[in-house]
């Protein structure tokens, strides 16, 4: 009975501190959405402002700058906040419905253009008819691997970035010349919190690959890399309606 009595109070303390736990998570899920995304939007619209009136170049180039760094804290929160919510077993939510899915991603190129004009991108979206699939998550996914090709790739060659849509099927594909990755790292790289540690660049935490292969997977697709001497290659594959 004194055991019984003992395994009861533990497990009534676990549950306590699951509890707690649980509160801590959502709290910070609330900060992450409400309190920080808040000022960073009151930033952006002031740069957006300010973009209109500035003329002289150097300073055109600060502003550059700063919208490059608000479109990248902006994209660390929402990975933040996804990460969160599928520790919290709640997964990647997703709203499906049949949308044009070429304005939706040709609209993310644009704006990964504005943000970095030194940039060359080559395009080929033969997405002609409307698709079963939450279109701002997928959207994500390719901002995430876009993301991914301007900061490991080659800076002086092109991110190539490709989709069809035939039969059945939707293929989306990333590809960039640079480094290779080395085999160990391609087996880990939809891990949480694994960087690419010997590549040039080291920023971010390592959600980016993560989110991105959780989207796919809640659209009951796949995500999957190659990477030789010639490009490294990120390809997303799901099955459409």
């Amino acid at each position: 009975e004194q055991n019984l009595q003992y395994a009861k109070r533990i497990a009534e303390n676990d549950l306590e501190v699951e509890r707690k736990n649980l509160i801590l998570r959502e709290q910070l899920i609330a900060v992450l959405g409400h309190d920080l995304r808040n000022p960073l939007g009151a930033i952006t619209m002031t740069v957006e402002y300010l973009d209109r009136f500035i003329t002289d170049e150097k300073q055109k180039n600060l502003i550059g700058v700063i919208k490059q760094s608000g479109y990248r804290m902006n994209e660390l929160i929402g990975n933040v906040m996804d990460f969160a919510r599928t520790r919290m077993g709640e997964g990647i939510v997703i709203a499906p419905q049949h949308v044009k899915l070429k304005p939706v991603l040709e609209h993310v190129v644009e704006e990964l253009k504005f943000l970095f004009p030194n940039r060359k991108f080559e395009v080929d979206l033969a997405l002609l008819d409307p698709i079963f699939c939450d279109a701002d998550r997928i959207g994500q996914l390719i901002s995430n691997l876009l993301a991914n090709a301007l900061t490991h790739g080659n800076p002086q060659s092109s991110v190539n970035f490709t989709g069809q849509h035939e039969a059945n099927k939707l293929k989306l594909s990333v590809a960039n010349d640079g480094e290779p990755i080395p085999e160990s790292l391609q087996i880990i790289l939809f891990t949480p919190f694994k960087k690419e540690g010997n590549r040039p660049s080291k920023n971010g935490l390592g959600l980016g690959l993560y989110i991105a292969d959780q989207i796919a997977k809640a659209h009951g697709g796949t995500l999957t890399c190659t990477s030789t001497e010639e490009e490294t290659r990120f390809t997303f594959e799901m099955e459409v309606i």
